[in-house]
């Protein structure tokens, strides 16, 4: 498989830029690219048959727009001509945040001065690179053979930006978890100080410790649903900057919207544990002397 490199692709109708891949029969069942419709590339695709290619769903949506595109030509840099015999569905080729390009497919045995990869399946990949290397150097010593590296490590490469910023949002989302926390704790002691008498009142009269609980979290948990609903509500604005840097996760995912609501409410929910306990000490003689 060769790198992508710009080209112009074309019918009478069109020209567009595509990517240009050199590939053998196996690379779509190794990568795992669905064929959509037409047939994979075989053995008998060689030099001595006329070239053919395959191309991605982008470049048939733009080679051919609303029009079945296998079995037209496609002329490339203005002088060589492929029959398009399959499409294939769109992949990532650079990093997990591109958009659907326009790709077109050509076979290996097919005559081209492009540089290839070569892409091998294995049970044990990081055994099996020395000695895929020492056979193309058995076949051709002076066939340049360089970037042997696993998919795994490119794979990591391209998302360490990702994976670090997630890592510092996580840090700083942490962060501002504690000092919620510590924020609903404050609020709910104060407002148990401020109301003292009126609770001790309530005790003397024979109120229990649901009654107390209920009287003390009850203003507080509207505010924090309160501030729960507008948090989430510019959460789902803020997100939209953040739609392309996480990948996978959709601007408006439920699953962590809920995860997120569910941890606030928990940590909520500590935070007034202790004032609530404070709440069920309170002394009536106490408070009434006091006064």
């Amino acid at each position: 498989m060769a790198p992508l490199s710009g080209a112009d692709a074309g019918d009478r109708s069109a020209r567009v830029g595509v990517g240009l891949v050199h590939s053998s029969p196996e690379y779509f069942d190794v990568i795992g690219v669905p064929i959509r419709a037409g047939r994979r590339f075989t053995a008998r695709d060689d030099a001595s048959v006329p070239r053919v290619a395959i191309v991605n769903e982008s470049a048939a949506r733009r080679l051919a727009p609303g029009l079945d595109i296998i079995g037209r030509e496609i002329t490339m840099l203005g002088a060589i001509t492929y029959t398009v015999v399959s499409v294939v569905a769109d992949t990532k080729y650079a990093t997990v945040r591109d958009s659907a390009l326009p790709v077109m497919f050509t076979p290996v045995a097919q005559p081209s001065s492009m540089a290839a990869s070569l892409i091998v399946r294995a049970r044990n990949p990081q055994a099996v690179l020395p000695a895929l290397t020492q056979v193309l150097r058995d076949m051709d010593p002076n066939l340049p053979v360089r970037d042997v590296r696993l998919v795994s490590d490119q794979v990591n490469a391209v998302l360490m930006p990702q994976r670090f910023g997630a890592m510092l949002l996580g840090a700083l989302a942490l962060v501002a978890l504690c000092i919620s926390t510590v924020g609903i704790y404050g609020v709910v002691a104060y407002g148990v100080s401020q109301r003292s008498r009126d609770l001790g009142i309530r005790i003397a009269l024979g109120a229990g410790r649901e009654h107390i609980a209920s009287v003390v979290t009850l203003r507080s948990a509207l505010a924090i649903g309160l501030g729960m609903v507008l948090g989430t509500a510019a959460a789902g604005v803020a997100t939209r900057g953040l739609e392309e840097f996480l990948y996978g996760v959709t601007r408006l995912d439920v699953v962590a919207f809920a995860g997120a609501i569910a941890l606030l409410g928990g940590a909520a929910a500590i935070a007034c544990w202790t004032p609530v306990r404070r709440a069920w000490r309170v002394d009536p003689m106490s408070v009434s002397r006091s006064e």
